[in-house]
């Protein structure tokens, strides 16, 4: 809020947040080789950055917002250093309507694959192909997970559980048996 990027309503509790708010994260921070020796000040560092948006909010405005603030602290330092930033990337938000019948033949295919009604997540909308994949082949599109949030996607010691690869292969069946009767005017918004 500090940098002037709406934020979106929601709780406090750690799943919704996860699930629904926006979120800046440091990916990774580099400096070069031998720079963390004792008694020595790197003369250049590197942090990556990458910002999910959700619905409502504009790429290009979140990135604009984090820039200014990055800047305007930055200028406030009085530093004979230099800030550059260089932007890698991204893609606008995407959200897929639970009520759709796509979405319904994916749940009803997960719960034939899993034996349990899934739960529904808004988690990964910030990935930039879809909307364009959704454009191209005018289809709707559907995330069916296959992992389990302690397999620690995007981190180190990232993994997939021979259970989740399995039961990912059933669901996708399953899916696609039950698409296969969805109407073609169920197509994307």
């Amino acid at each position: 809020r500090c940098i002037g990027v709406k934020v979106s309503a929601g709780s406090a509790s750690f799943l919704p947040s996860r699930w629904l708010a926006p979120v800046l994260s440091i990916n990774n921070i580099r400096t070069p080789e031998g720079a963390g020796d004792a008694g020595s000040i790197p003369n250049v560092v590197e942090a990556v950055l990458s910002a999910r948006i959700v619905p409502d909010q504009s790429r290009q405005d979140v990135e604009e917002a984090i820039i200014s603030h990055m800047q305007s602290v930055f200028g406030g330092l009085s530093s004979p250093n230099r800030l550059e930033v260089e932007r890698r990337g991204g893609g606008e938000w995407w959200y897929s309507d639970p009520e759709t019948p796509v979405f319904a033949a994916a749940r009803r295919a997960a719960e034939r694959a899993w034996g349990v009604s899934p739960m529904l997540v808004r988690e990964g909308g910030s990935i930039p192909i879809i909307p364009a994949l959704e454009s191209l082949f005018k289809a709707p599109a559907v995330h069916m997970a296959l992992a389990q949030s302690s397999d620690n996607a995007h981190l180190p010691n990232e993994r997939l559980r021979l259970r989740n690869l399995v039961g990912g292969r059933d669901a996708i069946r399953e899916f696609l048996k039950e698409v296969a009767c969805v109407p073609a005017t169920a197509g994307p918004p």
